[in-house]
Formats: structure tokens, C-alpha cells, sequence
């Protein structure tokens, strides 16, 4: 068993390393108890000393970081707040799709968290699985090849210092389709197959996910169908006899992989 899972452990790090995709982050969360004065970029391409306020919340994505890490450049999207419009105080519609600079202030004098929230099509692997029901045996399938629709929520955290890199963490939950193999002999058909085949298998579900600084787990509930000739045999098909399902996990390194939009438009 300890040598099956370093070895699923392994082939994960390296289907993640090959599947991992970039989300460009349109819906980072500012409010105002962090975000107390934006100055907004004017005509001319500068910031002038006066600023502006969000009234509660609003949508938006970081543009840039400035090189000495001390100013954030944002833009601001979807602004709806007719109370607030014509505003010289206040931020509000007139203001959609602006840059803003903020001049950070640190938390706990290190680090800045921002919420943010994405939805993607992510490749994912669910490598283990466990039949739910009597006597079953943990299974791997290494080979099994699939797309997850992930609802993500989380906080991007930048640091002060130069040497640590931006990081994100967040889960997220979503349905998942994938593709895989499955051997069906007389042991799992009710002796209907004689001799030894490979069949494709169908499987789908619901998953969720988790990540802290690119490390990911996955946890999948599931259920299969088997395709192909001799597949309706197979006992574990979904719906034969019954709902047949499994939960299944899978772990590696940047199986999402976020990345901070950067447009440069705070040059």
C-alpha cells in the first residue's frame, strides 16, 4: 500500500506540472475597511494626491504590483451604485474600468490578503478511488484522464519582502467528466466474460478541491460506466443493480495554476 501511494504520489506531481492552467482573476474582492483611499489615474497617465473611496465592496483585478512592492494598481468593473454617480468622493459607476492605485498598507506589517473568486475548466486526475461497498479494496487508476468545472474561492496574499513570491490559497467544488480503462474478466462480470478484457470506462461526478501555495488535494464522489463490447457485464456499472458509487482522491503540485492578471496598465 505505502508503495502504490508514493507511486500515485509521483505520477500526480508530473500530471500537474504538465496540466496546469492559468486563471486570470477578474474577480478579486475590495472593500473599504482595507481599501480606505484609490487614487484614480488621470488623463495625463498620472495618479494625482487626491483619492476616492469605496462605499462597501466592489469587484475588480490587480493590473500590477510596482517593482518596490508598494503601490498596487487595480481596475474596477461592474460598479453599480446610482446614489453614488457624479461623485468626486465616492467611487461609482462613472468609474467603471478606471485604474486606481493603492498605496498598500501592510498586515502585520508583512502581507496584504485580497479575496478573490473564479470559475474554469481545470484537467484533473483522480488516480484512488474506493468502491463503496463490501469488502472493497482501495483502487488506482493512474491512467484515467478528466475535466473538472470548479467553482474556486480564496485570498491571493502579497509580501512585502522582494525574496517571497505572491501566493494563493482557496477551494472550490464543481462536476467533473473523465475518461479511463477498466480489465473485466470472470471475476467482475458474473462469469458472463471468460477471458480477460480492456474496456473504457465512463466515470462522472462531483468533486472538491483545496490548495495551499500550489500543493492540491482532490476529493471526488463518483460513479462509472463501463463502454464497448461485453461493458454492460461489468458489475460496477452505475445503475446495475443499483447506484454504484466511489469516492476517489488525488494530490499533487499546482494542479491549478493561479496566476495575477498583469496588463502592466500601471506603468
Amino acid at each position: 500500500m505505502k508503495k502504490l501511494l508514493l507511486t500515485g504520489f509521483l505520477i500526480c506531481i508530473a500530471y500537474a506540472h504538465a496540466s496546469a492552467q492559468t486563471i486570470h482573476q477578474l474577480n478579486n474582492r475590495f472593500d473599504n475597511t482595507v481599501f480606505d483611499k484609490l487614487h484614480k489615474k488621470g488623463s495625463d497617465g498620472k495618479y494625482p494626491s487626491s483619492y476616492k473611496t469605496i462605499a462597501t465592496s466592489l469587484k475588480g483585478y490587480v493590473t500590477k504590483l510596482s517593482d518596490d512592492k508598494d503601490t498596487l494598481f487595480i481596475k474596477l468593473w461592474n460598479i453599480t451604485s446610482p446614489e453614488h454617480k457624479g461623485s468626486d468622493a465616492i467611487i461609482n459607476q462613472d468609474d467603471n474600468g478606471a485604474t486606481f492605485a493603492y498605496k498598500i498598507k501592510w498586515q502585520q506589517g508583512t502581507y496584504l490578503d485580497i479575496p478573490f473568486s473564479a470559475k474554469a475548466f481545470v484537467a484533473t486526475s483522480i488516480p484512488f478511488r474506493y468502491r463503496l461497498k463490501k469488502n472493497s479494496d482501495l483502487e488506482a487508476d493512474f491512467l484515467n484522464v478528466g475535466v473538472s468545472y470548479f467553482n474556486l474561492a480564496g485570498k491571493t496574499r502579497f509580501y512585502k519582502h522582494e525574496q517571497i513570491d505572491t501566493r494563493q490559497r482557496y477551494v472550490g467544488w464543481g462536476p467533473f467528466v473523465a475518461f479511463g480503462q477498466q480489465k473485466i474478466d470472470s471475476t467482475n462480470t458474473d462469469g458472463r466474460v471468460k477471458s480477460e478484457k480492456q474496456v473504457a470506462v465512463l466515470s462522472y461526478g462531483i468533486n472538491g478541491v483545496a490548495s495551499i501555495n500550489n500543493f492540491s488535494l482532490i476529493l471526488a464522489l463518483g460513479f462509472d460506466n463501463a463502454i464497448g463490447s461485453n461493458a454492460k457485464y461489468w458489475e460496477e456499472n452505475n445503475f446495475r443493480g443499483g447506484i454504484k458509487p466511489w469516492i476517489g482522491f488525488g494530490f499533487g503540485l499546482k494542479l491549478v495554476d493561479l496566476e495575477i492578471k498583469d496588463t502592466n496598465d500601471g506603468k
